[in-house]
């Protein structure tokens, strides 16, 4: 991703396996496609990937920016981030499990 505050949150341990969250902008230019990738291997692989934001238009613009992460229970993953060129401040959860 471009510069940009990306955000690093453990889950847990579950049947042996050390579960971990990991959001950024998964675009190689612009702030935008904000996903949250979810590891039980320490972060080696990521088995699942969430996108929770992106431009719905063509134009290639910053769109989302600087998430932060936040464990709501077991299931769920809170994520605030910035959004539409940094005039939006936005709270979503994404259930992961």
């Amino acid at each position: 991703d471009p510069v940009n505050e990306g955000s690093l949150l453990y889950l847990g341990k579950f049947k042996k396996k050390t579960y971990i969250a990991f959001s950024n902008t998964a675009d190689p230019k612009y702030r935008d496609n904000l996903t949250l990738r979810i590891s039980d291997d320490e972060g080696k692989t990521w088995y699942k990937n969430f996108v929770i934001d992106k431009n719905p238009n063509s134009e290639k613009i910053d769109f989302v920016a600087y998430s932060d992460l936040v464990n709501l229970d077991k299931k769920n993953i809170g994520i605030l981030y910035e959004k539409n060129n940094y005039k939006e401040i936005v709270f979503t959860s994404q259930k992961w499990r």
